[in-house]
């Protein structure tokens, strides 16, 4: 997992992150998830981890509830095995800003999700080497 996360970020995944900055979380989908599809070392749980909090985000504009709290879950998975920086992301920051938006969301729950604060959306922390 280290050796592959000292790899520098592929154009696909570096365009869905920075789609995913812009707010636009459903178009940054495609470029992930064919991210993820053209990896098959560990780097492509960074894109697959990535992908779930897009969702997430997503679905919590939509008022989908269940399907938010779902993909945060999910992301977990993906994320946590990972160091706390992998290509050029700061992961141990997403997993955080991420569980602070699975927390305000727990706390409102799905009748109040309309009420959620979409400034606790963050985006991912790229730094490029």
């Amino acid at each position: 997992i280290n050796s592959a996360c000292q790899e520098p970020l592929p154009d696909l995944a570096l365009s869905g992150i920075e789609e995913f900055n812009q707010g636009s979380y459903y178009s940054c989908h495609d470029d992930l998830e064919e991210a993820w599809r053209q990896e098959d070392g560990p780097g492509r749980d960074l894109y697959r981890g990535i992908l779930q909090v897009a969702i997430a985000y997503y679905q919590i504009e939509r008022g989908n509830f269940r399907g938010a709290q779902k993909m945060l879950l999910r992301m977990r998975q993906w994320l946590s095995p990972l160091p706390a920086k992998c290509q050029g992301v700061n992961v141990k920051k997403l997993l955080a800003d991420a569980t602070v938006v699975q927390n305000a969301l727990t706390v409102l729950g799905p009748e109040r999700i309309s009420e959620f604060d979409r400034s606790l959306m963050k985006p991912v922390e790229y730094i490029a080497k």
